[in-house]
């Protein structure tokens, strides 16, 4: 607010001067025009929605469910049980005939 009535006063200001000046037969300071034309005020953008990864473990078929037993032997002695956790391992198999049989295993050997 304060700004745009300050920088009204100086146009004013600078008008009276170059009317005191075109009175006293000087010439003042002439008008020119910015060569960039005015920008046009855009409407309000549409914020886009943030992106986030979401979990895929939802969508993995489960073939079976393997429960790993512990060796109390190779554990040190002042080992404490904290919890289980359930973990996801995903195998990748390929079929189909496209691979011509045993032709997929000949080229990584080679």
């Amino acid at each position: 607010m304060l700004a745009q009535e300050n920088q009204l006063l100086r146009k004013k200001n600078h008008l009276l001067k170059d009317e005191i000046a075109n009175l006293m037969g000087e010439g003042g300071n002439p008008k020119i025009p910015p060569n960039v034309p005015p920008r046009e005020k855009s409407p309000k953008t549409v914020k886009s929605k943030k992106w986030s990864k979401s979990s895929k473990k939802s969508e993995i078929k489960i073939d079976r469910e393997v429960h790993i037993a512990v060796d109390e032997k190779i554990l040190p002695y002042d080992a404490v049980y904290i919890g289980e956790r359930k973990v996801v391992t995903q195998y990748i198999i390929i079929k189909g005939s496209y691979f011509g049989g045993n032709d997929l295993q000949d080229s990584y050997q080679r």
